[in-house]
């Protein structure tokens, strides 16, 4: 899952620009992110307290991996969208998209929306799951394990982005973009499969709730 931010860093941007053209607002439809988080964070801590970080962490990852499997869909299934009322609103009304709207608009919008409502969910959460399980005395220790596959996944995603986007959104020739989006999925989803497999390796009890 930590790969697929730095690949809205580093494949995303040279993405939209290949499939939506040159200018084209793909800062302001990843602008939603930070919007997403900053309003909904407080709102589902709040109401969340008591379920288990582990839990919240499951249903965030597997809610944010699943959000890019929606980029991995032909864009032709979302033309009707594109056509319509959403489309109007999100590319011609907030983005000022003239003329006819690319099906990806609505579909960048939409994935990142459910993007960002996955993140609220489990990015707090894992943090203090990490300090929940830490033994008395090494929380710091086991904070600093928490960013290692954050580190590791830096190191996979700048030569990563690299080979997809030469091999499946090229600056010229065909492109396959869902194919794209589709290999990054499958990595994304190793995380929250992962939670499931490996949960009575992984779970701990959470000191003050239940297990």
């Amino acid at each position: 899952v930590r790969l697929v931010l730095l690949h809205m860093y580093y494949t995303y941007p040279k993405f939209g620009i290949r499939e939506l053209g040159q200018g084209a607002p793909i800062g302001r439809l990843w602008s939603l992110n930070s919007i997403v988080v900053i309003i909904l964070v407080p709102i589902v801590g709040a109401l969340t307290q008591r379920i288990s970080a582990y839990r919240m962490v499951l249903f965030g990852t597997a809610l944010t991996a699943g959000s890019v499997f929606l980029m991995a869909m032909p864009p032709g299934w979302w033309q009707p969208l594109a056509d319509g009322l959403p489309g109007r609103l999100i590319a011609q009304s907030w983005l000022g998209v003239q003329g006819a709207v690319n099906p990806y608009y609505v579909m960048i919008f939409v994935y990142v929306v459910i993007y960002s409502i996955g993140e609220v969910f489990w990015t707090p959460r894992l943090y203090e799951y990490t300090a929940a399980i830490a033994p008395k005395g090494q929380e710091a220790s086991y904070m600093s394990l928490s960013y290692l596959p954050f580190f590791l996944a830096k190191l996979l995603a700048g030569s990563l982005s690299g080979i997809l986007l030469a091999n499946y959104c090229p600056a010229g020739g065909p492109r396959h973009s869902e194919t794209m989006w589709l290999i990054i999925a499958l990595m994304a989803v190793v995380t929250p499969v992962g939670l499931v497999l490996l949960r009575r390796f992984i779970q701990v009890q959470e000191a003050g709730r239940e297990a």
